[in-house]
């Protein structure tokens, strides 16, 4: 890859001409990595870095260094090429901005809308055999390892898009996070994720359709890794489906949830390749999809399980969805309960609130495809022991 020697800026504000150093972490789990591939123009042309030596149980820490020719917005793209030749769906994207060599200007813009500067992204070094302990993981994730007082004070959930620490209900607690997706996202509440409390990766779960209808907006400060469910590739439509005269065809109440939650359970890839990118990364992270309820439900109550949560735990904080949407819920119900029988109107509600036994179901269809939950972890998410320390510390566990 590009010449390590060079002297790079890996902490921003970066300047017209001077090299830019971006440092990360690639896992196309199932699939060794025969090379990885760097975008700058939105994914028209990609520059190539084979990978030698590698295999399906390791993944790759890369190095890109770029040295940009004019002041602006930029985004860089990173997706892998596995070893039969194919490209890998998931892409993460880089956002970072670039100034005039004038300090006095750079240094007036580069700050957040609240008037603190932002902090820069602490990266770790390129070594694909590095072993982090948790010290060096804490010192890595200075900027999460303290929330800092006006992050104290918000309320919870955070914004419109409804954050919140992945298992206790206060900063603090956790370094990793939840929401529903981003889309309208304001400078001021970007800040507070990237700032304040130190978000370094975001991890978007949603469908090419939900991503293409909601774009995902680009953070400063924060990669965006798209991770795309496996069999999640068609498009929904609850004008059409969720309406009087056609929601009965789903069955019972609960019914088609719990078949939805037990197919879940079959998309460990998805799952285990973010579980994995956070204990490789060991930084402050957050997880969505578009209302922060099914597929993000189940990828925090794997990691609150793996993390050793009592069933108690998971479930309240798997429910906690529903007050945190509830006027979302409340919405959705007025405008396509219009017209629905009672058994239909019960049906309706099984599709918009969190239920325990949904839940329930994902766990057991991963316990039965695997034996254990501990083989779901081991030979379903494959994650290490090591990688499982980490998250348990990420979690404050």
């Amino acid at each position: 890859m590009p010449n390590p020697n060079l002297e790079i800026s890996v902490e921003p504000p970066y300047f017209v001409g001077r090299a830019v150093g971006f440092f990360g972490w690639v896992d196309d789990f199932e699939h060794s990595i025969a090379a990885v591939q760097f975008s700058l123009d939105g994914g028209v042309h990609w520059t190539e870095y084979a990978t030698p030596g590698t295999s399906t149980d390791r993944g790759v820490r890369w190095r890109f260094t770029y040295t940009p020719r004019k002041a602006g917005h930029y985004l860089l793209s990173v997706r892998t090429v596995s070893g039969t030749g194919e490209t890998s769906t998931l892409v993460s994207g880089y956002a970072f901005q670039v100034f005039e060599n004038d300090t006095a200007t750079c240094s007036e813009q580069y700050h957040n809308p609240n008037g603190s500067a932002q902090q820069p992204v602490r990266m770790p070094e390129n070594n694909s055999r590095q072993r982090r302990n948790e010290n060096q993981i804490a010192q890595e994730t200075d900027t999460g390892s303290t929330i800092k007082t006006r992050a104290a004070a918000a309320s919870l959930p955070f914004g419109g898009f409804h954050l919140r620490p992945i298992g206790e209900q206060r900063w603090g607690a956790s370094k990793l996070y939840r929401s529903g997706e981003l889309f309208g996202i304001t400078s001021a509440e970007a800040a507070f994720l990237t700032h304040d409390l130190g978000i370094r990766t975001v991890y978007d779960i949603r469908n090419e359709f939900e991503t293409a209808a909601h774009p995902q907006p680009f953070l400063m400060g924060a990669k965006t890794v798209a991770l795309v469910p496996n069999m999640e590739r068609r498009r929904k439509d609850a004008n059409k489906r969720l309406v009087a005269g056609v929601i009965d065809k789903y069955g019972e109440p609960e019914q088609r949830m719990r078949q939805n939650y037990r197919r879940y359970a079959h998309e460990y890839p998805l799952i285990g390749k973010a579980l994995r990118s956070m204990a490789a990364e060991g930084a402050p992270a957050l997880v969505h999809c578009v209302n922060g309820k099914d597929r993000t439900g189940v990828l925090c109550a794997t990691l609150l399980r793996i993390a050793g949560f009592s069933n108690e735990f998971i479930v309240a904080d798997y429910l906690h969805v529903n007050k945190s949407n509830a006027r979302q819920i409340a919405e959705e119900e007025k405008r396509l309960g219009a017209g629905m029988t009672p058994d239909e109107h019960a049906i309706l509600m099984s599709f918009l609130e969190a239920r325990p036994s949904y839940l329930a179901a994902f766990f057991d269809e991963a316990e039965t495809q695997y034996g254990s939950f501990k083989g779901f972890i081991e030979r379903g998410l494959r994650l290490t022991p090591e990688q499982i320390n980490v998250l348990k510390f990420l979690i404050g566990s």
